[in-house]
């Protein structure tokens, strides 16, 4: 009787792990981006069982599509504001453009990206923000230049 109260036990207890594991390991979050005179509205669909992500992002005014899959390639040490976290990956437009990504996370669940096509054209984005914060954030510190991903 004790024997099989600790397999029920146990059992109840895997599937509430998995259960849990189902439930918390996807998160998604907001994505504004820009590339040349195109705006890019879309979501980022962050895996954290892999830490891996799945980008797409469309044309806001135009009917491109662009999409792509990054992962994590930097862990700071320790952080309290989830700061410094980086990234790589690829995406690829409806148009044939290919761009190979950078990211880096700002605070939890924020961050940016500087993307580079097959001729250095730059694809900025930004995930995590509201339409206004990400477009000052674009311009102030993507375009601008203050930020920079080597």
């Amino acid at each position: 009787m004790a024997m099989s109260r600790r397999l029920m036990n146990l059992k109840a207890l895997i599937f509430c792990i998995m259960l849990f594991g189902l439930l918390a390991g996807c998160m998604s979050f907001p994505m504004v981006g820009s590339y040349g005179k195109n705006n890019f509205n879309g979501s980022a669909r962050y895996n954290t069982l892999s830490g891996t992500s799945r980008i797409l992002l469309d044309g806001a005014t135009t009917k491109l599509r662009c999409e792509g899959d990054t992962y994590a390639t930097y862990a700071p040490l320790f952080t309290l504001r989830g700061a410094g976290y980086g990234g790589k990956g690829e995406l690829k437009c409806d148009d044939g453009s290919f761009f190979r990504v950078r990211w880096e996370s700002t605070s939890w669940g924020k961050g940016f990206g500087i993307a580079l096509d097959q001729n250095r054209d730059k694809f900025f984005f930004v995930y995590g923000m509201d339409d206004a914060e990400a477009k000052e954030f674009i311009v102030k510190e993507l375009v601008g230049g203050k930020r920079r991903l080597e």
